[in-house]
């Protein structure tokens, strides 16, 4: 299965109650009001676990069950200390395992880029896509890589399947330009990974995003084709119910474009190795350009694909993000076999009646 990034409005989650009245009854009707699409609820920090009762029952498995009868995603959400790696990869999965949630978003905090925790974050990021080798994965993580060059960005990036950076204008009004950086930067990196923003749905003193911000947001998450935007977080943003709340409700985006089915369809034929489903994807008279090798003609192009499939036993293909021109889609992926591997596939696409007529692919096999 093809992880999907998680498009729309989300909302990180930290506390699914509270003395404040915060409760389950309450987060389903503020979801309700901000029309929101996935939830990323905190389930550890470090080895401590949250959302737990007295007895360590887990408060969460009723909160998820309803959640997802609204049709609404339910991630997980994990802070990442990593000072114990293997010991918090492991409280990490049992949770993950007893919830079943739709994906998991990983917090690493900024000291990781002073602390030197390549190591441990091979070691966390090993144990648990060795329990969930499909399970959809985020980064949740400093906005600027260019402030944070010893941060173990490849480690995270040749695991996770989406970034969602913090992009954070505390004590100013300049979201546009912090989006545009961020995003370029992270664009940058390989292997690339799909980009949501996380923004700020806080106070801070007297500070706290404002209707211009929001607007700023919105004009520039649509421009840039990204599929979503995520909250951080509910326990603050409905603390100030009578501000900053009512204009999280009012946030909408037009850009919500996932996938397409053909392109959904290619790689899952190529993870089956079903060429039948292959050829369905393609026009009669499609080109195919794959590393500067061309094939024209659906039969050409079902016999490249086949040959190049044959090399690669047990391959196992993993969209990682997305951008949209036209009828023109770029799609960047990764692949795991017994002969190798891939981590910086990107394929350009041209879509005609549902069907695609031009393919260019790049990747690098090892």
């Amino acid at each position: 299965m093809i992880p999907a990034t998680p498009k729309g409005k989300n909302l990180f989650v930290e506390s699914i109650d509270a003395s404040d009245g915060r409760s389950v009854e309450q987060l389903l009707i503020d979801l309700d009001a901000a029309k929101i699409d996935n939830t990323f609820t905190l389930i550890s920090e470090d080895l401590t676990q949250f959302n737990t009762n007295f007895d360590g029952t887990d408060k969460l498995k009723y909160a998820y069950k309803l959640i997802k009868e609204t049709s609404r995603g339910a991630w997980c959400w994990h802070k990442l200390a990593l000072d114990q790696a293997v010991k918090e990869a492991e409280g990490v999965i049992q949770r993950v395992v007893a919830l079943e949630p739709e994906g998991l978003v990983l917090e690493a905090p900024i000291d990781f880029s002073k602390k030197d925790k390549l190591l441990e974050t091979k070691q966390f990021m090993t144990r648990l896509r060795r329990s969930f080798p499909d399970l959809a994965l985020a980064l949740c993580s400093p906005k600027f890589p260019s402030f944070h060059v010893n941060f173990p960005w490849q480690a995270f990036l040749s695991a996770v399947n989406f970034v969602f950076p913090k992009v954070f204008w505390e004590q100013a009004h300049n979201p546009a330009s912090n989006l545009t950086r961020s995003f370029r930067e992270f664009s940058a990196l390989t292997p690339y990974r799909s980009f949501t923003p996380t923004v700020p749905a806080f106070a801070s003193g007297k500070w706290y995003p404002n209707e211009t911000d929001f607007e700023q947001l919105k004009k520039w998450v649509n421009e840039n084709h990204v599929l979503g935007v995520n909250f951080y977080s509910w326990d603050t943003a409905v603390a100030a119910r009578e501000t900053l709340w009512p204009m999280i409700c009012d946030f909408s985006l037009t850009n919500t474009q996932s996938i397409d089915p053909v392109i959904s369809e290619l790689f899952e034929s190529f993870n089956q190795h079903n060429l039948a489903g292959v050829e369905t994807c393609y026009l009669i008279d499609a080109v195919r350009l794959a590393n500067n090798r061309s094939s024209q003609g659906l039969p050409a192009i079902s016999d490249a694909i086949a040959n190049w499939l044959e090399k690669m036993p047990g391959a196992k293909f993993t969209v990682t993000g997305v951008s949209f021109a036209k009828n023109a889609r770029n799609v960047t992926w990764t692949m795991r076999s017994e002969s190798g591997s891939i981590e910086d596939g990107n394929d350009t696409f041209g879509l005609m009646d549902g069907k695609i007529a031009f393919h260019s692919s790049t990747f690098t096999l090892t």
